[in-house]
């Protein structure tokens, strides 16, 4: 009996390890605010931290949805083939449209160990909301050439009224 005991504590041991590195992983994963999706093979959903919920799913349970049912951006499919073709795919800013939204997606992916043992590999999926970033880079450009022209007004003033002066002088001469 004591070692039928023995071996039960082994066993619950175990499994609370277990248990205690995934609800590690999953705290770690659902503190990060990039949104965070793991698909299998199939694209069917694993895991989506709450900022994928919030992005994707108005804050919905995504885990067991198919991923292009999901992502109807084409940037973001043609992505996603890329990775199927087992290409090294280099971080892609995208463009999503959301209604009257548009919000522009830092996306990189990672092949991770599948979450049951004989399956394939899943993928780790991160996109980074550069929404704000894109803004500001267009507010700049505009910043930039308007005062550009600004600045090219009073030069050409400037210039024209030189020009005329010389050529005043000239004929005074």
């Amino acid at each position: 009996i004591d070692s039928l005991n023995a071996l039960i504590n082994s066993r619950v041991s175990i499994g609370a390890r277990k248990m205690t590195r995934s609800n590690r992983a999953e705290a770690l994963l659902g503190a990060v605010q990039e949104a965070i999706i793991v698909f299998n093979a199939e694209k069917i959903i694993e895991y989506a931290n709450s900022a994928a919920k919030d992005l994707f799913g108005g804050g919905k349970r995504l885990k067991g949805l198919r991923l292009n049912k999901l992502l109807k951006s084409v940037p973001l499919l043609e992505y996603l083939k890329a990775i199927d073709n087992d290409k090294l795919v280099e971080p892609r800013q995208i463009e999503i449209k959301r209604g009257k939204e548009t919000l522009w997606l830092e996306v990189t992916s990672a092949k991770v160990k599948a979450s049951k043992p004989k399956m394939k590999l899943s993928t780790l999926l991160i996109l980074y909301d550069i929404t704000k970033l894109k803004k500001l880079e267009v507010t700049r450009r505009e910043f930039v050439a308007n005062v550009s022209h600004e600045l090219k007004t009073p030069i050409i003033f400037l210039s024209a009224k030189s020009e005329v002066e010389d050529r005043v002088k000239g004929l005074e001469h």
